[in-house]
């Protein structure tokens, strides 16, 4: 789910993804200082308290759905639910700050 958020997903480059949902593997433990693992928690923590949290969530529900329906399906889904973030107040934020060259301000709603 990070490529939904993160243009880094791993940004310490110790951990690889395995075919198992958001599981992770150390390459090489013996690199890893808790110091940066805990900072590396909190920042992506901190990412997604930042960002537009409902559309997270929507994305994230879409992505989990979408593995159990066709194309067609998915893609029905895909445009309900934008149509609903299209009248949140985060989604006219994000186009205001778009607009206006400046980071937006997320409330998630």
């Amino acid at each position: 789910m990070e490529w939904l958020v993160f243009l880094e997903p791993d940004p310490l480059g110790l951990l690889f993804k395995t075919h198992f949902r958001n599981k992770y593997v150390m390459l090489d433990i013996t690199h890893v200082v808790a110091d940066a693992l805990v900072e590396c928690t909190y920042k992506t923590a901190r990412t997604f308290a930042k960002g537009p949290t409902k559309a997270l969530g929507m994305a994230k529900k879409a992505v989990y759905e979408g593995l159990n329906m066709g194309l067609e399906q998915g893609l029905r889904v895909m445009c309900r639910m934008q149509g609903e973030l299209m009248k949140s107040k985060d989604y006219q934020e994000g186009v205001a700050a778009f607009i206006e060259k400046r980071k937006p301000h997320f409330i998630g709603e």
